[in-house]
């Protein structure tokens, strides 16, 4: 599946970093890497849009009644050949259509104060589609149907059809068969979902987790066989990818082959979008070519297997969670919440949705966990060198909207004063719980603390271990 709406299919890598930038809290989820804070100029939140009417904002989308109004009318693109993509950098909200070039709008308008702009396709001409883009600090990632992601300036003049790569453009990495269907800027990498390269079907689809700024640095994260990711989210401490096949996929974000299924929807898995609050909202085809078996889903990330139904009976094509609930677009119309209303006279109908809150687009808190010891980890020498068992350990950190991760680690280093370091990003703001504790050794030591999670910072805590810190 390459992200193009097809003989009444809904098949497209959308949202992209959109995912995240809807989210109040988590924004960009840039993690990691490049976690700038951009205060957007406008102090209300905005709703863009993208299909293949056109496009548009909507301020203080509160309401099925002023997203009504403000839907009635949109803006045109070019060529109604494609779905657009949409992304956005905090600065500007960015729209990708597959063959006639890229939108740049200035999020602090509201009413599009839009420009054209080089967001692919290279080469242009039509041999190729951009099919997901995403977007950070003044930069636009482009993923393509014939398996390219290039990096760009997101100010580079609109060239029509260019035949040679735009200067301020860089080829980051090329899946060759495999089309890129979603990316994803969060923790510092760049995910791409990959598809399973229809032209060898023995090809798996994989999710790459790349640098987003050196070239040839991608590498599989996992595989998931003969089916695409349709969208990319991640929140919660996790990465989160809605597949072609129904399958709604939770990943660690640095850990190679740790996916698992975490909900089973039976029907394409269109869209996913993390709401900075515990909350996964996605958006399920439904039956091929067949409107009205579709749904919007509610998905807890505390646990698996507990999503539920906002709006049923719908055809699923985009949702951007935002404003203390979920948007969506379906085959008939824009929803909030469980409130429906039909967009037929603007065509805005399966549009792709981006939510930009009023207070700006930031990154996500993390937690940085110091682990020490005391006299007793100085004998650890003999254990950790001599004998080479090492000494195990666990790192336990729980919290809002039923956060509960926990990681192995080895305590050896705690010997002679040293310190053990784990980091665990893209949580929610709010408190978390931390403990520790030896796992295959006799004697017990642990210990435990808290910490609070602001967006857009690193916070640390520090745990020592002691036999009184293990309980019994």
């Amino acid at each position: 599946m390459t992200g193009k709406r097809r003989f009444g299919t809904i098949a497209r890598g959308l949202l992209v970093v959109a995912a995240l930038a809807l989210l109040p809290l988590a924004g960009l989820g840039l993690g990691q890497g490049p976690r700038t804070v951009v205060a957007q100029a406008a102090a209300q939140d905005s709703l863009w849009a993208g299909s293949i009417a056109g496009y548009v904002a909507c301020a203080n989308p509160s309401s099925p009644s002023s997203l009504a109004g403000c839907f009635s009318s949109y803006l045109p693109f070019v060529s109604n050949e494609s779905f657009p993509t949409v992304a956005t950098d905090g600065v500007n909200v960015y729209f990708a259509t597959e063959l006639t070039g890229g939108y740049s709008c200035p999020i602090a308008d509201l009413v599009p104060n839009c420009s054209r702009t080089f967001i692919g396709p290279f080469p242009g001409g039509g041999s190729v589609a951009v099919t997901a883009i995403a977007a950070a600090d003044g930069q636009v990632w482009i993923g393509q149907d014939d398996g390219q992601i290039f990096r760009c300036s997101a100010t580079i003049p609109f060239v029509q059809n260019p035949s040679q790569l735009p200067s301020g453009c860089v080829l980051l990495d090329d899946a060759v068969e495999r089309s890129v269907d979603s990316l994803l800027l969060a923790n510092g990498r760049l995910y791409a979902g990959l598809g399973w390269a229809e032209r060898n079907q023995q090809k798996n689809g994989i999710l790459w987790s790349c640098d987003p700024q050196a070239v040839n640095s991608c590498e599989n994260l996992d595989l998931y066989g003969d089916t695409t990711a349709n969208s990319l989210a991640a929140g919660g401490g996790y990465l989160w990818a809605g597949l072609d096949n129904g399958i709604i996929w939770r990943c660690d974000l640095n850990a190679v082959n740790a996916c698992a299924d975490w909900e089973s929807a039976g029907y394409p898995v269109e869209s996913i979008s993390y709401d900075g609050e515990g909350t996964l909202y996605a958006a399920i085809q439904g039956k091929r070519n067949s409107v009205g078996t579709g749904v919007i889903w509610s998905c807890p990330v505390a646990a698996a297997d507990r999503c539920s139904s906002v709006l049923s009976n719908v055809n699923g094509a985009s949702v951007a969670a935002g404003a203390g609930g979920v948007f969506s677009s379906t085959w008939t119309g824009l929803n909030f919440g469980t409130s429906a209303y039909t967009a037929a006279s603007s065509n805005l109908d399966q549009a792709n949705l981006l939510y930009v809150p009023a207070g700006g687009v930031t990154g996500v808190g993390g937690v940085s966990v110091a682990l020490q010891g005391g006299k007793w980890a100085d004998k650890l020498g003999k254990r950790c060198t001599a004998r080479g068992k090492g000494l195990k350990g666990s790192v336990q950190v729980t919290g809002p909207g039923g956060h509960d991760k926990t990681v192995a680690v080895n305590l050896c280093a705690l010997a002679k004063g040293g310190s053990v370091k784990e980091t665990f990003d893209l949580l929610d703001q709010g408190t978390y719980t931390v403990k520790a504790a030896t796992t295959n050794w006799k004697k017990r030591f642990g210990g435990s603390g808290s910490v609070t999670v602001d967006p857009d910072r690193t916070s640390k805590v520090k745990v020592r271990l002691t036999r009184s810190g293990a309980g019994k």
